[in-house]
């Protein structure tokens, strides 16, 4: 029932979605910074009847936005944070950036965020229009991007009261995504002796001999970890920039994935000794900090065939001669490059124990609360987001088609659980289930906060 309706709610506000996701676009910001996302957001929520509250988590750009009164309590997961020196020009196939080094939506964030909040208002019209019971709440949720908002957000509480999350993310196909891979960030630091180089080098231990061979000690490490593992860095102080002064302090941030928090606790003490031993070769001082961190998403077998049986039913997304000509024309530089199938069509399928190589902290949220999660076409077949390209046609309509896409398959899944309550006690089951008996825990330490990285 009411899944015409939504479909009805959806178009009359379809071009005010498109705008707000363009805004965000035009004014990428970067993770606990994204002022104008939430003020853009909380002033359409206001404007509609929801119930804003702020600074969650005693964060300033997280808040929520909610409707309607007691059980279930549906949640839809909105992000708007940027990344980096991802600052590109739309639209165009060749990279140009408006603003050098500047921020810029390679994972699509903007759209994100906007179709979450879509589904949210398309069910509360719905809601106030049959009188249906329940609530729903939108959560605005910084800093996916190396900040763990969410994690954050879950240590405060702020979810304790959900029955069932909904989320979705941009990409280059229609997929259930219900597995990820956990992730930690570190950062370690190294602390030596200035001296001058020429002149007394004798005196002085260089920190940027440390940060080297810890990462060469790390490379001999890879070859010793699981094979679904993965360990990235990069020098946030190489020291200065005079050649002729020994570093004094020096410091890099790894990002550690595995499968399971379990595996990247197991690895991140292999590599802070490789450090400590760096530090014992120059004669430095090490010190380690995990400064964010992501649980590995848990499946939930009910919640996923919802979303599954929606995906079905709002399939397929048309698209004009125009926008399969735009597909082609950004499909043609990527390596799964198809001229005569420029946009993904159909729903995919990852193999049954295949973990996609990505992290995100609706993990953390999913530990929790059952949680279910899709990816939407918004880009041309083989566009890698956290690259320009993603940028690029991140205000196109085929990304705006991809957004109210995701929006109704989101919107109807929640609506089969307002229309049967009982679907939870099953999601709930799963959730202890995918659980396997582990508890959740953060690894970060109780005295980091938000944005102090």
């Amino acid at each position: 029932m009411y899944k015409n309706e939504i479909k009805a709610i959806m178009h009359d506000k379809k071009t005010e979605f498109e705008k707000i996701s363009d805004m965000i676009w035009d004014t990428p910001e970067l993770k606990f910074k994204e002022f104008n996302a939430v003020s853009i957001q909380k002033n359409f929520f206001e404007a509609h009847g929801f119930l804003i509250k702020e600074n969650l988590a005693d964060i300033e750009t997280a808040f929520s936005a909610e409707y309607g009164s007691g059980s279930p309590i549906i949640a839809f997961l909105g992000e708007y944070d940027a990344l980096p020196k991802m600052s590109q020009v739309n639209d165009i196939t060749s990279k140009k950036p408006v603003q050098a080094n500047g921020a810029g939506h390679g994972c699509g964030h903007h759209l994100l965020g906007t179709a979450a909040m879509e589904a949210a208002y398309a069910l509360k019209v719905l809601m106030a229009q049959y009188h249906l019971k329940g609530t729903v709440r939108y959560y605005g949720c910084p800093a996916e991007e190396g900040g763990s908002g969410k994690a954050f957000m879950v240590r405060e509480g702020v979810f304790n009261d959900v029955d069932a999350a909904f989320s979705w993310h941009p990409g280059d196909a229609t997929v259930l995504i219900n597995q990820s891979l956990s992730n930690a960030r570190v950062l370690f630091n190294f602390k030596g002796v200035s001296s001058h180089a020429a002149a007394a080098p004798h005196l002085g231990r260089s920190a940027l001999d440390a940060v080297e061979l810890m990462n060469v000690g790390t490379n001999y490490l890879r070859e010793h970890i699981i094979p679904d593992a993965r360990i990235h860095y990069a020098i946030l102080n190489a020291g200065g920039d005079a050649p002729n002064i020994v570093p004094p302090e020096a410091e890099s941030i790894y990002a550690i994935r595995a499968p399971k928090l379990t595996q990247v606790v197991e690895i991140l003490n292999r590599v802070t000794n490789i450090a400590k031993g760096a530090a014992l070769m120059t004669e430095t001082v090490s010190s380690v900090k995990v400064v964010s961190a992501y649980a590995n998403l848990l499946p939930n077998k009910t919640l996923d065939s919802i979303l599954e049986n929606n995906i079905n039913l709002s399939l397929p997304i048309k698209y004009t001669t125009e926008e399969i000509a735009y597909a082609k024309s950004f499909n043609s530089l990527t390596a799964d490059s198809d001229p005569e199938n420029p946009i993904k069509t159909n729903l995919y399928k990852f193999p049954e124990h295949f973990v996609p190589p990505m992290s995100t902290d609706v993990g953390d949220v999913s530990w929790l609360v059952p949680t279910t999660t899709l990816g939407a076409p918004t880009f041309a077949r083989g566009t890698q987001v956290h690259n320009w390209m993603a940028v690029a046609q991140g205000k196109s309509s085929i990304a705006h088609k991809g957004m109210h896409f995701a929006a109704l398959v989101l919107a109807c899944s929640a609506l089969d659980i307002l229309e049967n309550p009982d679907l939870l006690k099953d999601a709930h089951r799963d959730l202890i289930e995918a659980r396997n008996g582990d508890e959740y825990k953060s690894i970060i330490p109780s005295d980091i906060h938000p944005g102090e990285f």
